[in-house]
């Protein structure tokens, strides 16, 4: 058995901290003890009762970022010290990689769950410049988990870390614990719809999915959907961009949900129009559900998701016309999750990986 931490910042919705819940309960599931250090105590997604949960800090008025930054360093380091020793620590998230480093807990790896290439390319010249040294400042001799083969590229190519440093290790998915949690109850819409799950964020790229959306309103044949489902925090901007386009009444945004798998399952297609991702959850977790996916050539993950079996479903960035276009493709597509979900992202593997770099 091994003991084997984690290190975040919380448990709000986020791809993070969804990975984080789902792979400290895996652990735990095959026989080893976990635990979840949190910075801040903010829990929207709680983790199975097995894990061990701390709180690095539980009085409100001192989670600030500043606050954080200060003190979060020794008060972590106090925890580990007195729950360790750990075979591995693994943290996720920036802000939280910044604290564990100032920190000195070992042993620690570090896991990059973009492409930080991409993200720089959108900060401007002197914002991007600074980003990139403190990514370099960060990371450079740290052992690294990467969440799929276009993230370590990324790191090697651009950031000239070693290749020996990085252990790429895809987001598990546990199709028997999707198919449960899918059946829990019926989603209350009557007509067949497509579905979009995410944050709104300038890289998922809401304007695109809207436009892809009214194309794809104009090419559709009579039987395919003509609804669009948002799981997505209810904007002020967003239903702007709706009523812009003329799609009040056929776009519906019901907000996150804790359990969206329900809707996931009984959608026709679910639809990911991002610039850039690491390894985007929503497309796994359609497939192990048998749903259809369309998505944007984004670094990084689709192409190695949908790359061999579903090319057809795969658009170009920010091209409305091609999305809708692989949404079309995307509905005449048959999914059968037990060979179209690829090996390296199924239970096993993923844990295994885990263990050997506890090594």
């Amino acid at each position: 058995m091994k003991k084997i931490g984690f290190v975040t910042t919380d448990l709000t919705v986020g791809g993070a901290q969804t990975w984080l819940v789902n792979i400290t309960r895996l652990l735990a599931d095959f026989g080893h003890e976990v635990h979840i250090f949190l910075l801040a105590p903010r829990i929207s997604l709680p983790p199975s009762h097995d894990v061990h949960l701390h709180f690095v800090c539980k009085n409100g008025k001192y989670n600030s970022s500043r606050w954080l930054k200060r003190y979060a360093p020794e008060k972590l380091y106090e925890f580990v010290d007195r729950l360790g020793p750990f075979n591995l620590i693994i943290s996720t998230l920036p802000f939280s990689d910044k604290i564990c480093k100032k920190s000195g807990i070992k042993p620690i790896v570090y896991r990059i769950a973009n492409t930080l290439s991409e993200e720089i390319k959108f900060l401007g010249r002197l914002k991007g410049i600074r980003r990139k040294y403190f990514y370099k400042t960060l990371y450079k001799n740290q052992k690294l988990i990467s969440v799929s083969n276009g993230v370590t590229e990324d790191l090697v190519k651009y950031f000239s870390f070693e290749r020996t440093n990085i252990s790429t290790i895809n987001n598990p998915i546990d199709i028997n614990r999707l198919t449960e949690m899918a059946a829990r109850y019926e989603p209350q819409i009557d007509s067949p719809y497509l579905l979009h799950s995410g944050r709104f964020a300038r890289q998922k790229r809401h304007d695109v999915l809207l436009d892809s959306f009214a194309h794809y309103l104009k090419i559709s044949q009579s039987h395919e959907p003509k609804k669009l489902v948002l799981l997505c925090q209810k904007e002020k901007k967003l239903n702007e961009m709706i009523k812009a386009r003329g799609l009040a009444d056929s776009v519906l945004n019901i907000g996150f949900q804790q359990n969206p798998f329900p809707w996931y399952l009984k959608s026709s297609c679910n639809i990911l129009a991002s610039d850039r991702e690491g390894m985007p959850n929503i497309i796994l977790e359609s497939i192990a559900l048998a749903t259809p996916v369309a998505s944007t050539d984004c670094p990084s993950g689709p192409k190695e998701i949908l790359g061999k079996n579903f090319p057809q479903c795969i658009a170009q960035i920010g091209n409305p016309v091609s999305l809708a276009n692989a949404i079309r493709n995307a509905l005449a597509c048959k999914i059968n999750p037990r060979l179209d979900l690829p090996p390296d992202f199924q239970v096993d593997s993923a844990v295994a990986k885990i263990i050997d770099l506890s090594k």
